[in-house]
């Protein structure tokens, strides 16, 4: 009897895996058809695509179908044509493209056809021929690029097994939701020239991550991004300025070798309703983003974010922080003059008649005198030093925001010449129309942020002047010396006496006094208002006939030098 079991067991299992082989093997043998069909379906119209062979591997858990030595060839100017505006005026170079791996791309299935992957082995080959010039580049790695695909397990154990039409759901919003995890990691690489053997892009490891994982009613998302010592050389912009310019809607290509060696890193994560429609007006919900930064040699910027929502007992917790700082450098201003001179050029190259509503001014204006007109109002931003905005603020009581506790622990938008802070609190209590609390605001050097933000209006209002009807200009009236005098004779007075440069204003806000400014009433306000700015407006009105403007174009002082780089702007007359 106990041969009889022992030799039963064999032969199901003999069977089982006889059945397993033939189900392997029969699926990698469908799978490499389908993708040689895909490929014959490529070259239906143009031969694009070759391969040296097609390799099956992975036995026994997985499939994996690698295409040896793929090579793409042909013309693709066409396709630029096809998807490109029928009315575009400019011409398309014949642009051919040979590219070819040494090496392989891999694709990968699990058995229970719930991951996914992508392996590309080997060194890119390519020769390009753009309007007669022609770019041949070598790209090497310092090791394989490799993305996996995890989705949600759609069927039974012994179902769908190394199936590919797995992953494709009935719509857009059946993938995301059976989505569970995406991720890239690639090594660092090199690009260079395969004739003079100088380096044209490098960069170092980078990965690109997604996740997605349902907790009830409720989903977890993060997004990360990784991207470190990414550098493009002069040559390297030479050789995208040739592709850019060969595009029929591109224009003035951004010189990326300005921008040194750039590093960037993204942690996002979201935490919250899988479905806002039937989560109520109060879900618990966690939005974070970790970090941003971006680092190169003309600026740094670093963000954090913090969005909370929950319950307490009965009451409603919530809170928002964030904190944005930047570091600006002289030579982004002049990146970004260049970038506009460039811009402009290109306008005038051709680019410039797919966009209906420029052809009046490029035909009123030359192209230097349209960048002389637009030059003063690039901002200067390295003359701001470090850039700080940054809020914290909480609530806590009930769920509809009629009564609760506020806290302002911070709040601070700033430059390194001014800037404006404050911190403070209020409650709101059902049935009082305003809340109660208090808050303090300090201005530093709000004399120079008032001069700096009306000088730059004024130039602005200049520049704008040349793009209007003369029944425009004529109805407009410059901005009053007077008026900015008075807007910071009023801040002087307003504020609480310091020994400092910086301005302090403490509001309260009671049941019994009311609304006080720096110990002043709603009505002293007002008062001094009119003191110091109505006065002028009223001056304005009845002097014209029509209420002021308080901004409005004005002759400009001639636009500082450009940098040698630039043309220096001859302002035309109008």
């Amino acid at each position: 009897m106990r041969k009889v079991i022992l030799i039963s067991l064999v032969i199901f299992f003999a069977v089982l895996a006889g059945g397993y082989c033939i189900s392997w093997f029969s699926q990698a043998a469908q799978i490499k058809r389908g993708i040689e069909q895909a490929i014959v379906n490529i070259n239906q119209q143009q031969k694009y695509l070759t391969y040296d062979s097609i390799e099956t591997s992975g036995f026994p858990l997985d499939v994996n179908i690698s295409i040896i030595k793929p090579h793409f060839s042909g013309r693709i100017d066409p396709l630029l044509k096809t998807h490109s505006q029928p009315d575009t005026t400019t011409s398309t170079p014949e642009w051919n493209e040979d590219i070819l791996l040494n090496g392989r791309i891999t694709l990968g299935i699990n058995a229970l056809s719930d991951h996914y992957s992508l392996r590309v082995s080997g060194n890119w080959q390519r020769n390009s021929t753009i309007g007669g010039q022609t770019i041949s580049i070598v790209a090497q790695s310092a090791g394989d690029s490799v993305c996996m695909l995890q989705m949600a397990r759609s069927g039974g154990i012994l179902n769908a097994l190394w199936d590919y039409h797995a992953m494709v759901r009935d719509n857009g919003k059946d993938f995301f939701k059976d989505l569970r995890m995406f991720d890239c990691i690639g090594m660092a690489n090199t690009i260079y020239d395969a004739t003079s053997h100088e380096k044209l892009v490098n960069n170092g490891p980078w990965r690109f991550y997604v996740s997605n994982e349902p907790q009830g009613t409720q989903q977890q998302i993060r997004f990360y991004l990784k991207v470190a010592d990414l550098e493009v050389t002069p040559q390297g912009d030479a050789m995208m300025m040739l592709q850019r310019t060969a595009l029929p809607q591109s224009f003035y290509p951004v010189k990326y070798s300005l921008l040194g060696k750039q590093s960037m890193e993204i942690d996002f994560s979201y935490t919250g309703p899988t479905d806002w429609q039937t989560a109520g007006k109060n879900p618990p919900l966690d939005i974070v983003l970790s970090k941003f930064d971006i680092n190169n040699q003309m600026y740094t910027s670093n963000a954090t974010f913090f969005l909370s929502n929950g319950m307490k007992d009965a009451n409603r917790v919530a809170r928002l922080v964030y904190k944005i700082e930047s570091n600006i450098n002289e030579q982004y201003d002049v990146f970004l003059q260049d970038m506009l001179h460039g811009f402009v050029q290109q306008l005038y190259s051709g680019k410039g008649q797919q966009i209906p509503a420029f052809q009046p001014y490029l035909q009123k204006y030359t192209a230097e005198e349209l960048y002389s007109i637009i030059y003063p109002i690039i901002p200067h931003l390295h003359s701001l030093g470090k850039l700080v905005q940054a809020l914290d603020v909480s609530y806590q009581g009930d769920v509809d925001f009629n009564a609760g506790d506020v806290t302002l622990s911070n709040m601070e938008f700033s430059a390194s010449p001014y800037g404006i802070k404050g911190n403070g609190t209020a409650k709101r209590i059902a049935g009082n129309p305003l809340p109660e609390g208090h808050a303090v605001l300090t201005c530093s050097n709000c004399t120079q942020l008032v001069d700096d933000v009306t000088g730059y209006a004024m130039r602005l209002q200049k520049t704008m002047s040349y793009f209007q009807t003369p029944e425009q200009l004529a109805a407009a009236t410059p901005i009053d010396p007077k008026f900015i005098d008075g807007i910071k004779g009023f801040l002087k007075a307003l504020a609480e006496p310091t020994q400092g440069g910086d301005y302090v204003y403490t509001i309260i806000s009671d049941k019994t006094a009311g609304v006080t400014v720096s110990g002043k009433s709603i009505n002293d306000v007002l008062a001094m208002y009119n003191e110091y700015i109505g006065s002028v407006l009223k001056a304005h009105s009845d002097a014209n006939g029509v209420p002021a403007a308080t901004t409005a174009p004005v002759p400009a002082t001639a636009p500082a030098p450009a940098p040698a780089a630039i043309p220096t702007p001859m302002v035309p007359a109008r």
